[in-house]
């Protein structure tokens, strides 16, 4: 195999660019990744790190994987995280005739309007390219909010679950985590967990068992305002570590972001980034 090709399927497998110079670091933290992620849902009797890597790699060279250059991209969009690996389904999932929103306080968008060429662009990466975090942002006004609540109507029928919450009023990680999964449990969490790291795992669960849609708006409430560095207000650290993992870990389901100020997780990873200002990054 030649030395471009291999380089490819890696950076496929790993969800990341991989080049002769990279590639020991790329498979050092692909490892750890592992590792950290099979201690959390495998608590006993957990598989080897060659046995995931190698199952994983099985999924990702599947034939239904469908992974777009950087060529094929849309306009107006920035590259930040590679798409699904190892839950990636055929390339357009089926409607979903029974599925459950619950939009909490979204907003009344029945006056919305235009924004067609956006709401195309969410559908493509939503429902084609499979992606795990996306962003949108925008000053204030820009329509971030009467976007992704739109969204959640166009894409009703592409996730088994919607859920949307506002960050409006700051509340911590730890209240949105147990409460989006006392909502994908159908109120069956006989107990909830009593550390954040642990609601994650049982929310990745979740994410990996059904098809879910998340929509988290006004993330700047939990930012230093002012600083544009993507830091979190103090107590609100659990956020980085929320949108790190669903972003990083393998599962079948989408969080969108809106916000007036870029958390710096999405400049970590090949996610999407929407700007609605029309900037080009």
């Amino acid at each position: 195999m030649s030395g471009p090709k291999l380089w490819k399927l890696l950076s496929q497998a790993l969800g990341e660019k991989v080049s002769k110079t990279n590639f020991q670091a790329a498979l050092e933290r692909y490892r750890h990744l592992l590792n950290t992620e099979i201690a959390n849902t495998f608590p006993s009797e957990a598989p080897t790190v060659d046995e995931a890597v190698e199952a994983i790699e099985v999924a990702d060279l599947s034939p239904a994987t469908t992974i777009l250059p950087p060529s094929e991209l849309l306009p107006q969009q920035l590259l930040v995280n590679s798409p699904v690996n190892q839950f990636i389904h055929p390339s357009v999932h089926p409607s979903t005739p029974n599925s459950l929103q619950d939009l909490g306080e979204a907003p009344d968008i029945s006056l919305f309007y235009g924004q067609t060429e956006a709401l195309a662009t969410l559908e493509q990466w939503t429902v084609r390219e499979h992606c795990r975090l996306i962003a949108l942002f925008g000053m204030g006004g820009s329509g971030k909010t009467s976007l992704a609540i739109k969204a959640t109507e166009i894409l009703h029928g592409q996730f088994e679950r919607t859920i949307w919450r506002s960050l409006r009023d700051a509340p911590v990680p730890e209240d949105i985590v147990f409460n989006w999964l006392v909502f994908l449990s159908d109120g069956q969490e006989a107990s909830l967990p009593t550390t954040l790291d642990t609601a994650i795992s049982h929310l990745i669960g979740y994410l990996r068992s059904s098809r879910c849609l998340l929509i988290l708006d006004n993330v700047e409430s939990v930012l230093l305002s002012g600083s544009n560095s993507g830091e979190y207000r103090k107590g609100y650290e659990g956020y980085s570590t929320l949108f790190t993992r669903l972003a990083e870990i393998a599962h079948q389901s989408c969080l969108i972001l809106t916000s007036r100020e870029k958390p710096k997780e999405v400049g970590w990873f090949e996610g999407k980034l929407l700007d609605l200002l029309g900037n080009r990054e």
